[in-house]
Protein backbone atom coordinates (compact mmCIF):
# COMPACT_ATOMS: atom_id res chain seq x y z
CA UNK A 1 0.00 0.00 0.00
CA UNK A 2 2.83 2.40 0.87
CA UNK A 3 4.47 1.64 -2.49
CA UNK A 4 1.26 2.41 -4.37
CA UNK A 5 0.79 5.68 -2.46
CA UNK A 6 4.43 6.67 -3.16
CA UNK A 7 4.04 5.98 -6.92
CA UNK A 8 0.77 7.95 -6.95
CA UNK A 9 2.40 10.98 -5.23
CA UNK A 10 5.38 10.89 -7.63
CA UNK A 11 2.98 10.74 -10.59
CA UNK A 12 1.08 13.80 -9.35
CA UNK A 13 4.33 15.70 -8.72
CA UNK A 14 5.57 14.97 -12.23
CA UNK A 15 2.28 16.00 -13.82
CA UNK A 16 2.29 19.40 -12.05
CA UNK A 17 5.25 20.58 -14.14
CA UNK A 18 3.31 20.92 -17.40
CA UNK A 19 6.11 22.51 -19.39
CA UNK A 20 9.63 21.14 -19.24
CA UNK A 21 12.67 23.23 -20.01
CA UNK A 22 13.01 23.42 -23.77
CA UNK A 23 15.74 24.75 -26.04
CA UNK A 24 14.24 26.71 -28.91
CA UNK A 25 16.31 27.50 -31.97
CA UNK A 26 16.07 31.03 -33.33
CA UNK A 27 15.08 31.08 -37.01
CA UNK A 28 17.71 33.51 -38.34
CA UNK A 29 16.00 33.77 -41.75
CA UNK A 30 12.59 34.73 -40.33
CA UNK A 31 13.91 36.91 -37.49
CA UNK A 32 14.75 40.55 -38.04
CA UNK A 33 16.80 43.26 -36.41
CA UNK A 34 16.44 46.91 -37.30
CA UNK A 35 18.43 49.81 -35.95
CA UNK A 36 17.91 53.55 -35.62
CA UNK A 37 20.50 56.16 -34.67
CA UNK A 38 19.82 59.84 -34.12
CA UNK A 39 21.91 62.85 -35.00
CA UNK A 40 21.47 66.61 -34.99
CA UNK A 41 18.59 67.32 -37.34
CA UNK A 42 17.48 63.75 -38.02
CA UNK A 43 18.28 60.08 -37.87
CA UNK A 44 19.30 57.08 -39.95
CA UNK A 45 17.96 53.56 -39.84
CA UNK A 46 18.62 50.18 -41.30
CA UNK A 47 18.79 46.46 -40.77
CA UNK A 48 21.25 43.86 -39.58
CA UNK A 49 21.05 40.08 -39.78
CA UNK A 50 21.27 37.30 -37.25
CA UNK A 51 23.73 34.48 -37.74
CA UNK A 52 22.21 32.12 -35.17
CA UNK A 53 20.54 31.90 -31.82
CA UNK A 54 18.80 29.75 -29.26
CA UNK A 55 16.76 30.26 -26.11
CA UNK A 56 16.15 27.94 -23.17
CA UNK A 57 12.54 28.45 -22.06
CA UNK A 58 10.50 26.92 -19.23
CA UNK A 59 7.01 27.93 -18.14
CA UNK A 60 7.20 31.07 -20.28
CA UNK A 61 10.46 32.26 -18.71
CA UNK A 62 13.67 32.56 -20.76
CA UNK A 63 16.40 31.02 -18.58
CA UNK A 64 19.34 31.40 -20.93
CA UNK A 65 20.31 31.69 -24.56
CA UNK A 66 22.32 33.64 -27.03
CA UNK A 67 21.91 35.28 -30.38
CA UNK A 68 24.79 36.14 -32.69
CA UNK A 69 24.57 39.25 -34.89
CA UNK A 70 26.28 39.48 -38.29
CA UNK A 71 28.03 42.87 -38.21
CA UNK A 72 29.05 42.49 -41.87
CA UNK A 73 25.35 42.67 -42.81
CA UNK A 74 24.77 46.25 -41.55
CA UNK A 75 22.56 47.93 -44.13
CA UNK A 76 21.17 51.47 -44.39
CA UNK A 77 17.51 51.65 -45.45
CA UNK A 78 16.65 55.34 -45.21
CA UNK A 79 18.99 56.71 -47.92
CA UNK A 80 17.81 56.06 -51.46
CA UNK A 81 20.82 57.52 -53.28
CA UNK A 82 23.06 54.47 -53.85
CA UNK A 83 26.33 56.40 -53.52
CA UNK A 84 25.35 58.12 -50.25
CA UNK A 85 23.87 54.87 -48.94
CA UNK A 86 27.12 52.95 -49.57
CA UNK A 87 29.15 55.80 -48.09
CA UNK A 88 27.26 55.65 -44.77
CA UNK A 89 27.22 51.85 -44.74
CA UNK A 90 30.99 51.77 -45.29
CA UNK A 91 31.52 54.33 -42.54
CA UNK A 92 29.44 52.28 -40.08
CA UNK A 93 31.58 49.24 -40.88
CA UNK A 94 34.84 51.20 -40.50
CA UNK A 95 37.02 51.53 -37.39
CA UNK A 96 35.25 54.87 -36.69
CA UNK A 97 32.17 52.86 -35.73
CA UNK A 98 31.89 49.05 -35.50
CA UNK A 99 35.27 48.00 -36.99
CA UNK A 100 33.64 45.08 -38.80
CA UNK A 101 36.92 43.90 -40.30
CA UNK A 102 38.10 42.97 -36.79
CA UNK A 103 34.72 42.34 -35.15
CA UNK A 104 32.54 40.40 -37.58
CA UNK A 105 29.95 39.40 -34.97
CA UNK A 106 28.27 40.85 -31.90
CA UNK A 107 26.40 38.80 -29.30
CA UNK A 108 23.61 39.06 -26.79
CA UNK A 109 23.90 36.36 -24.13
CA UNK A 110 20.71 35.89 -22.09
CA UNK A 111 21.38 35.34 -18.40
CA UNK A 112 17.73 35.08 -17.38
CA UNK A 113 14.37 36.79 -17.39
CA UNK A 114 11.47 37.57 -15.11
CA UNK A 115 7.78 38.18 -15.70
CA UNK A 116 6.66 41.79 -16.00
CA UNK A 117 2.92 41.53 -16.61
CA UNK A 118 2.50 39.75 -19.94
CA UNK A 119 6.07 40.68 -20.91
CA UNK A 120 9.50 39.49 -19.83
CA UNK A 121 12.35 41.58 -18.50
CA UNK A 122 15.38 39.97 -20.14
CA UNK A 123 18.81 40.38 -18.54
CA UNK A 124 22.03 39.57 -20.30
CA UNK A 125 25.38 40.65 -21.63
CA UNK A 126 25.85 42.48 -24.92
CA UNK A 127 29.19 42.20 -26.72
CA UNK A 128 30.13 44.78 -29.37
CA UNK A 129 33.69 45.30 -30.64
CA UNK A 130 34.96 42.76 -28.13
CA UNK A 131 33.54 44.62 -25.13
CA UNK A 132 30.94 42.86 -23.00
CA UNK A 133 28.62 44.82 -20.73
CA UNK A 134 25.33 44.11 -18.91
CA UNK A 135 22.21 44.94 -20.92
CA UNK A 136 18.50 44.36 -20.49
CA UNK A 137 15.29 44.89 -22.38
CA UNK A 138 11.61 44.09 -22.23
CA UNK A 139 10.51 41.23 -24.50
CA UNK A 140 6.92 40.78 -25.58
CA UNK A 141 5.95 37.20 -26.44
CA UNK A 142 4.41 36.83 -29.90
CA UNK A 143 2.78 33.82 -31.46
CA UNK A 144 6.11 32.69 -32.90
CA UNK A 145 8.78 34.26 -30.68
CA UNK A 146 9.56 37.58 -29.01
CA UNK A 147 9.77 41.27 -29.86
CA UNK A 148 11.81 43.82 -27.98
CA UNK A 149 13.83 47.01 -28.13
CA UNK A 150 17.41 47.24 -26.90
CA UNK A 151 18.79 50.71 -26.18
CA UNK A 152 22.58 50.80 -26.53
CA UNK A 153 25.00 53.51 -25.43
CA UNK A 154 27.55 53.04 -28.20
CA UNK A 155 30.28 54.97 -26.38
CA UNK A 156 30.51 52.22 -23.75
CA UNK A 157 31.62 49.88 -26.58
CA UNK A 158 34.30 52.26 -27.87
CA UNK A 159 32.13 53.59 -30.70
CA UNK A 160 32.98 57.24 -30.13
CA UNK A 161 32.80 58.89 -33.56
CA UNK A 162 30.74 62.11 -33.42
CA UNK A 163 30.06 61.82 -29.67
CA UNK A 164 29.88 65.05 -27.68
CA UNK A 165 31.26 63.11 -24.70
CA UNK A 166 34.62 62.89 -26.48
CA UNK A 167 34.75 65.64 -29.10
CA UNK A 168 34.19 69.40 -28.86
CA UNK A 169 32.91 71.74 -31.57
CA UNK A 170 30.95 69.10 -33.46
CA UNK A 171 28.05 71.51 -34.10
CA UNK A 172 25.66 69.83 -36.56
CA UNK A 173 27.97 66.79 -36.92
CA UNK A 174 27.11 65.43 -33.44
CA UNK A 175 25.63 61.94 -33.31
CA UNK A 176 23.48 60.66 -30.43
CA UNK A 177 25.34 58.33 -28.08
CA UNK A 178 22.40 55.95 -27.82
CA UNK A 179 20.94 53.94 -30.67
CA UNK A 180 18.17 51.36 -30.63
CA UNK A 181 17.88 47.84 -31.99
CA UNK A 182 14.36 46.54 -32.55
CA UNK A 183 14.38 42.76 -32.29
CA UNK A 184 11.81 40.39 -33.76
CA UNK A 185 12.95 36.86 -32.90
CA UNK A 186 11.20 33.88 -34.46
CA UNK A 187 11.81 30.57 -32.73
CA UNK A 188 11.26 26.97 -33.80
Amino acid sequence: MKKLLFVFIIGIALSVNTEAQETKKVDAEESSLSWEAGKIGGSHNGTINLISGSLVVENGIIHSGEFVIDMESIAVTDIEDESLNQQLEGHLKSADFFDVENHKASRFKVLGSSKSGADLKVNGNLTIKGRTLPANFVATPTGNGYKGRIVVDRTLYDVRYGSTKFFDNLADKAIDDEFVIDVDLHVK
